[in-house]
């Protein structure tokens, strides 16, 4: 080249750090160690790496390559020979057989889905019809509605956990647990829908085995038998037997039926007894607790804990209030008697009576049952009509408040409100009506609760009860008829008066209501024989309560047995 001309290379060079390191001129002095190392580092102070490894962009790369590829599809016909016995399983015709195995797979996950779906559906429409026929009430309840779908998700979830466990067995699905919940903290009735429920979403489980399918739905229903009127926890131990016998009988005749050895077909059967037993039971026993407290329901057992006198409240009552407190000890057993007459739920009716009124603590001197006592004024006498109105109704809202404060549930909550309904407070509806000037309008609806009206057969009878004890006070010679005369009256007002539209009481409830209440008043109004007084000369002359009989006494004694 010429003198100042300057050098371009012919072409470029991409040197990455590595090759710097290890390739700058091991290949030129592969034997002269000496020179290698020399070589080495005048590389390494000139030449400098202008190449660095992009480890994401080569990976979105080799990616995309690959997207790139189409698909080669080959069509195997119906019957085609893919391989037979003898022939050499080429790589070829490996990979036909992988494929063909993920196709089966394929459409039998894609079965299995549609079938699931299938199922569920009919499962949803079928029980969505019998709550909207026959338990109407149950939908309007959101917090039921969810609890429902809980147990039924909890009851797929236990039986496919017991599936997994290693040496596990069928058998040992708690597929009845769904049915136990719903039936001990609603009602049997919607337990029998969850038994069906729990019995078909559990059959994909098992393949549908037959014998499965059928103890699970049979179990659940001879558990729901249990669990009516469970009010002790060792009737836990019932319920289990129950739903143990009654799976060990569906394994035994299926297996029977099957042509096993009878003596193989009920040892293993007993798999069903121990599960009624020592699985589904003690679960159900576990779970009911928790489920009473994030769903806010009552059971039998709860119910019995706070029909105890001793409860905070209770006892509150007694001393603030000692009135109201023995009204409510009245009708709670006027309800109670009354709903063991008509079939609804005796144990709830009492304990929600026991509780009505507690909004009346904290005011009890403004009612009529916790003024007796001597010296004690009217309240209200110094209050116009509206002011004693608006005293008598804000009982409802204190009611629920402390309610709440002493973490009641809701369903005995609801007598408070319920047990009055929308009823006018008459008294002083007729005080305010006789002050009224001339051309004044009163209007009722101002002296009238806020409701609502009872939904349900148990607030209705405590409706019934608290109308017919307040009034039967009023009654100045009671005798059996004019017992019978004032029970019909208050039932026939409640009832003319619209009180009664919204719950489920038949005109053969109110019968039955009227005759219990009539039979339980002319108990506690019950009169005895007049004694004759004792004469003058029968009479004895100790006065245990003359300070003087003690004196006297103490002077007849010893001194050395003279009393303190």
């Amino acid at each position: 080249p010429e003198s100042g001309s300057v050098l371009s290379p012919s072409y470029q060079l991409y040197l990455t750090p590595e090759a710097v390191k290890k390739e700058g001129a091991g290949e030129v002095f592969k034997k002269e160690r000496e020179a290698r190392t020399a070589a080495q580092e005048i590389t390494a102070a000139l030449v400098r790496a202008n190449l660095k490894f992009n480890e994401a962009e080569t990976q979105l790369r080799k990616v995309n390559a690959a997207a790139s590829v189409l698909e080669v599809e080959e069509m195997i016909k119906k019957s085609e020979l893919v391989i037979q016995r003898g022939m050499l399983v080429t790589p070829e015709v490996k990979e036909r057989l992988v494929q063909i195995q993920k196709k089966l797979a394929a459409h039998k996950v894609l079965n299995q889905l549609f079938v699931l779906a299938y199922l569920i559906i009919l499962i949803y429409v079928l029980g969505f019809s019998y709550l909207l026929f026959f338990e109407r009430r149950f939908l309007g309840s959101i917090r039921q509605v969810i609890f429902l779908h809980t147990c039924l998700l909890l009851n797929v979830f236990l039986c496919k956990v017991a599936l997994l466990i290693p040496n596990s067995s069928t058998y040992f699905m708690p597929g009845a647990i769904a049915a136990l919940l719903v039936s001990i903290l609603t009602n049997p009735r919607i337990g029998f829908l969850c038994a069906l429920m729990s019995a078909v979403l559990t059959a994909p489980l098992v393949d549908f085995a037959p014998e499965i399918i059928l103890s699970v739905l049979l179990s659940s229903i001879a558990g729901i038998f249990g669990t009516v009127r469970l009010r002790k926890r060792a009737e836990f131990l019932k319920v289990g037997f129950f739903i143990g016998l009654t799976s060990f009988v569906i394994i035994l005749i299926h297996r029977i039926y099957h042509e096993y050895p009878i003596d193989e077909s009920a040892q293993v059967a007993l798999l069903g007894l121990a599960n009624g037993l020592l699985i589904t039971t003690p679960l159900c026993f576990l779970l009911v607790p928790f489920f009473e407290y994030f769903f806010n329901l009552t059971s039998e057992i709860s119910l019995l804990e706070l029909s105890d006198l001793n409860h905070p409240l209770l006892k509150r009552m007694i001393v603030e209030a000692p009135g109201t407190y023995h009204h409510s000890l009245v009708v709670s057993t006027l309800a109670e008697s009354a709903c063991e007459a008509i079939g609804a739920n005796a144990l709830l009716a009492r304990v929600g009576c026991y509780f009505h009124d507690i909004g009346k603590i904290p005011r009890a001197e403004f009612f009529t049952e916790n003024q007796s006592g001597k010296g004690i004024s009217n309240k209200h006498e110094k209050l116009t009509p509206n002011m004693s109105c608006l005293v008598i109704l804000n009982h409802v809202k204190d009611g629920i408040e402390l309610g709440r404060q002493y973490k009641l549930k809701d369903p005995i909550l609801r007598f408070i409100p319920e047990h009055q309904g929308t009823g006018v407070i008459y008294y002083f509806y007729r005080k305010a009506l006789d002050r009224a000037k001339a051309g004044e309008k009163v209007n009722p609806d101002d002296y009238r609760y806020p409701g609502p009206k009872p939904q349900s057969k148990e607030t209705a009878v405590a409706l019934l009860s608290d109308s017919t004890e307040a009034a039967s006070r009023s009654l100045k010679e009671p005798s059996p008829e004019s017992i019978r005369n004032l029970v019909r009256k208050v039932i026939n007002d409640k009832f003319i008066d619209g009180q009664l539209d919204e719950c489920d009481l038949t005109l053969k409830d109110l019968h039955k209501i009227q005759e219990s209440f009539a039979h339980n008043l002319m108990a506690i109004f019950h009169t005895r024989v007049s004694y004759p007084a004792p004469t003058l000369d029968e009479c004895s002359s100790v006065d245990l309560f003359d300070d003087k009989q003690f004196s006297k006494l103490n002077a007849e004694l010893p001194k050395n047995e003279e009393m303190p």
